[in-house]
């Protein structure tokens, strides 16, 4: 199992009257529903659902429990992913899945 806290960020999401800053976990979110260039296998759908469940079910609000196989394929996915901003939490994001 891996561990991953769910660190506040300063990214927002929402609308500019009701800004929502965004999670570690907000961010995993986002990452595991875009699918790349070719789209998603069957079986990516299937591990990316098993992820998502995980993400969205957590006990705890402040860290999230995954397994090792998924954290693998969320950290894939998290590496190849193209941002539409650039912000400094970003890259502690990445850089923060990366030390796992």
């Amino acid at each position: 199992m891996k561990t991953i806290e769910n660190k506040v960020t300063e990214i927002t999401s929402g609308t500019p009257d009701q800004p929502k800053m965004m999670t570690y976990v907000d961010l995993c979110k986002l990452i595991i529903n875009q699918p790349s260039q070719e789209g998603f296998t069957v079986e990516q759908i299937r591990q990316r659902l098993t992820i998502f469940g995980v993400l969205t079910v957590t006990e705890n609000p402040e860290k999230v429990e995954i397994e090792v196989k998924d954290f693998t394929a969320l950290k894939e996915a998290i590496n190849k992913f193209k941002w539409a901003q650039v912000h400094k939490d970003i890259v502690a994001f990445v850089d923060y899945i990366n030390s796992l």
